[in-house]
């Protein structure tokens, strides 16, 4: 059991494990949406941190007592479990080892501390550490030399366009929209218009932006996907032939798909970050951010084009 409940990007630092112990081991994960959606497709079980009495494990007095450990949400009696939570009282520890008596229990930090290992291949050691058949190492190369998720079937249209995400969780890591806008016109140069127009995902984050990308979309330069819920975003990514996003969960997902990806980094660091998959390009701030949409555009036209579309 994997217990790993945090946003999309950091719950999806599972899914190079996950893939490396498939047949190896039974693998229970719990988590939190949208990323407990995608990582259903390769978990052989899932739970939902939200539902089924999970929050009781941070109860000192909710679980236990004479009529033993109980928690309606356990579906499996596992033999490891590997929580990744900060728990500084030991109230969760203890509470697990109550629920799971005859499980080796192990700890650790959701993130790295003082150290440039990415989160990925941190997780994979510390699930080694806890007792599982995970190899770190061959788990993140095959994660960067195949695809970890699997897209939708092609819908009914048949139609791939270049997809945008110009937001992520943290303000500072993002581009202002002009950038975003200019990356638009650029595509717009190189034939993606009309049914193939860029797609741009305006989520809560870009609330602010939207009307700039709205205008944009008046004049038919690019079409607007607004707050999707997990089961669309799956479908709109599959149907991407391209995909430029900063760092955040979302350009996580799509490199994991195996989507041509540009990702661009302003204030995180990629050795941490980088996104995991075949086909990723990592786009650090350089002193002038004028060169970025053309640079982003020659990732676009080395992926595919018009005609091949």
């Amino acid at each position: 059991m994997i217990i790993r409940p945090g946003a999309l990007g950091d719950t999806l630092m599972a899914a190079p494990s996950i893939r490396d112990l498939h047949g190896l081991c039974h693998v229970e994960f719990v988590g939190r949406n949208p990323g407990l959606y995608f990582l259903s497709l390769m978990a052989d079980d899932v739970s939902d941190m939200e539902a089924g009495g999970w929050h009781r494990l941070f109860a000192a007095d909710l679980i236990g007592g004479p009529e033993g450990p109980s928690c309606g949400a356990v579906k499996t009696r596992p033999s490891h479990v590997a929580a990744f939570m900060r728990d500084p009282g030991g109230v969760l520890a203890g509470n697990l080892r109550l629920l799971f008596p005859d499980a080796s229990v192990k700890m650790f930090p959701s993130l790295p501390a003082g150290t440039s290992v990415h989160v990925a291949l941190y997780t994979a050691r510390c699930l080694k550490d806890a007792g599982l058949p995970v190899d770190p190492e061959r788990a993140i190369t095959r994660a960067s030399g195949e695809p970890l998720l699997p897209r939708k079937a092609e819908g009914p249209g048949g139609l791939s366009y270049p997809l945008l995400h110009p937001g992520s969780g943290s303000a500072k890591k993002n581009y202002p929209p002009e950038i975003w806008i200019k990356i638009i016109r650029v595509f717009n140069a190189m034939g993606f218009t009309g049914d193939i127009a860029p797609r741009i995902l305006v989520g809560p984050a870009e609330e602010e932006a939207a009307s700039e990308f709205r205008r944009e979309e008046d004049a038919g330069f690019c079409r607007i996907e607004v707050s999707l819920d997990k089961v669309r975003l799956h479908r709109l990514l599959s149907e991407a032939d391209f995909f430029a996003g900063h760092d955040s969960g979302v350009t996580h997902l799509a490199a994991m798909m195996g989507i041509p990806t540009a990702a661009l980094f302003r204030k995180s660091d990629p050795c941490l970050w980088r996104p995991i998959g075949p086909k990723v390009k990592v786009l650090l701030e350089g002193r002038d951010q004028e060169e970025l949409p053309d640079k982003v555009g020659r990732l676009l036209s080395c992926n595919n084009g018009p005609g091949r579309i």
